[in-house]
């Protein structure tokens, strides 16, 4: 049998725009005898296969193609497209590794496949990678690009989650309803917690720590009012008067004042003092004042 030589033409880019990149990519070639002779109009088939890492690595994916040559024995196929599967080629991770393709053909159309050759894929099936972006078939736990981040809101009682993440009915009556509902209290408090009887400290019932009273005077600290002086206060306590000379005196700080020297009124025992005959003395220390003695005339009524 001839030897068939396979002259690779080259692999076109992917068709289609970027937001609509499809999942393979065109392969062209010219199949020629040993000679170098076209093989024009002939039935060939190929089966084309992915390898990850190097040459000798096993297939990630691989298929078969089965067509004619044209009159310049040129024959295309799209990689991805193919006959008899084996792996999936869109689950190829472009972005990982590097990759091969290997060529095989049968002159014949059949199944006996020689191989023609494998190479380095450089760029053209990258920009299947690129449709990721489209697909989102980047690791992100959930590879759909409309299950991204949501948002809740509350419509009356229903809860609802954005990007149909469907809603739920909320109990009307969740937990305690202050304004209607009334609570039990001590006698601290009053009211009930509607809205006719607010809730409220008792002010009649309070009855603070002494202990948590802060800046308590002295004479307070053990609790009790050891003062009985009807003011509760201890500094504010009775208080005496004393004459030094002219100097007048008020106990626990309470200040001095001098007396004037003169003008002091009657001095008794030294100061004279005028009388009628009714009285005796002058007041002073020798002759102190005392009611004259006058005896009754004969036939005198003492009255």
């Amino acid at each position: 049998m001839k030897k068939i030589f396979l002259l690779i033409v080259g692999l076109l880019f992917v068709t289609g725009i970027f937001a609509q990149a499809p999942q393979a990519f065109k392969y062209q070639a010219v199949a020629r005898d040993a000679s170098g002779n076209i093989l024009a109009n002939k039935m060939v088939s190929f089966r084309i296969s992915i390898l990850p890492g190097n040459i000798t690595s096993g297939a990630v994916y691989s298929e078969t193609h089965t067509k004619s040559t044209n009159s310049f024995g040129l024959i295309d196929f799209e990689v991805g497209n193919g006959n008899n599967p084996i792996g999936s080629f869109k689950a190829i991770s472009w972005s990982t590794d590097i990759y091969f393709i290997k060529i095989e053909m049968d002159p014949l159309g059949g199944t006996a496949f020689q191989t023609m050759g494998t190479s380095q894929l450089l760029s053209v099936p990258y920009a299947i990678h690129a449709k990721t972006v489209e697909v989102d078939n980047v690791d992100d736990a959930d590879n759909d690009p409309l299950n991204e981040i949501q948002t809740l809101e509350l419509n009356g009682y229903e809860l609802i989650l954005s990007n149909g993440g469907e809603s739920v009915t909320l109990p009307e009556t969740p937990g305690d309803n202050w304004g209607s509902q009334s609570v039990v209290t001590n006698n601290s408090l009053e009211g009930n917690g509607t809205n006719d009887q607010p809730l409220k400290v008792d002010d009649n019932v309070i009855a603070p720590l002494w202990s948590n009273i802060q800046s308590k005077p002295a004479g307070f600290d053990d609790n009790i009012d050891n003062v009985d002086d009807a003011d509760n206060d201890p500094v504010n306590e009775i208080q005496l008067l004393s004459l030094s000379g002219s100097d007048l005196n008020l106990s626990n700080g309470g200040g001095t004042v001098t007396l004037p020297l003169s003008d002091l009124g009657d001095n008794w025992g030294t100061q004279t003092v005028q009388t009628d005959a009714t009285l005796e003395g002058n007041g002073t220390s020798t002759l102190p004042l005392k009611i004259a003695f006058q005896s009754a005339l004969a036939g005198q009524t003492l009255k």
